[in-house]
């Protein structure tokens, strides 16, 4: 396996394990938080509600979309082979990862392409 692919599944997935685990910890919050709503009708804490709920939704989107990723990709060793690409695009967190695969595709095309740019030479 190619160290880029190698480095590029271990980004995605570092920040998998690191969106469930904050995930966990914002539902416990997000839960206590609603317990605390269901008595005390505050704006503020309504608010709070909310906030935690969104972030709970964006974590469990990043964890979606990254386990998409690595189970479409669990074979693949090279980069300009890998499935789901979209997936990355959609999870909120795995931008930078995303952009260093988009990276290594560009280059790879230019090392590929001849020099004259004619691309249909038979």
């Amino acid at each position: 396996m190619q160290d880029k692919v190698k480095s590029i599944k271990q980004s995605v997935f570092k920040i998998l394990v690191t969106s469930i685990i904050l995930f966990l910890f914002l539902f416990v919050i997000t839960v206590i938080l609603a317990l605390v709503v269901e008595s005390n009708w505050r704006g503020l804490w309504i608010g709070l509600v909310f906030l935690a709920a969104a972030f709970d939704l964006m974590f469990l989107l990043s964890i979606i979309c990254g386990a998409i990723f690595l189970r479409a990709n669990k074979k693949i060793d090279d980069v300009e082979k890998f499935k789901a690409k979209r997936a990355l695009d959609v999870g909120m967190f795995y931008f930078v990862v995303s952009n260093k695969i988009d990276r290594l595709i560009n280059v790879n095309e230019k090392i590929n392409t001849p020099k004259n740019g004619n691309h249909n030479v038979v």
